[in-house]
């Protein structure tokens, strides 16, 4: 078995984000999507394994009515997220790109160095639907490398790194 692959090396990643969730009493993305009027979600989770900067979450929900970003910071601001409008343009350039690289069939990350400083899970949900993956935003390969860059160029919000 491939060791990036090693089901007990994923799910200590995967604890690692919902840690992130948990402790910060974040609702999951199922339980954002019954609210009234949701059409989708997204959450991208910065982990900083060695402490460096906050770890956050940000969470982009999609209405008929609007477009909203929370970020929050672990343990700063006192538990509130910072709130951004974030404009359709934005949101759907954001999306195009996540169905160009076929995003709901990707798989974690491979290759992903065995003590990364910095990952990232990037999630997505509609109606009775949510999938997520975990990538390094440090020189990941094609598709991540157009995730990270479309993170980047369309929610840098989500991914402000706040120094302890």
């Amino acid at each position: 078995m491939n060791p990036d692959h090693s089901p007990v090396r994923i799910e200590r990643l995967e604890t690692a984000m919902y840690g992130i969730m948990e402790r910060t009493q974040q609702p999951t993305l199922r339980a954002i999507l019954r609210r009234p009027s949701i059409h989708s979600v997204h959450r991208i989770t910065c982990y900083y394994a060695d402490g460096s900067a906050s770890n956050s979450i940000a969470t982009l929900i999609h209405t008929s009515q609007s477009t909203t970003l929370d970020c929050l910071y672990e343990g700063l601001f006192g538990q509130r997220p910072l709130h951004y409008e974030i404009s359709f343009d934005r949101y759907e350039h954001f999306c195009d790109v996540l169905h160009r690289v076929h995003f709901d069939r990707l798989y974690h990350q491979r290759n992903m160095p065995l003590h990364a400083s910095t990952l990232w899970q990037l999630e997505r949900g509609a109606a009775q639907y949510s999938h997520g993956i975990i990538m390094t935003p440090v020189t990941p390969p094609m598709p991540y490398s157009a995730l990270v860059n479309a993170i980047d160029a369309y929610l840098p919000e989500a991914i402000k790194r706040i120094h302890k």
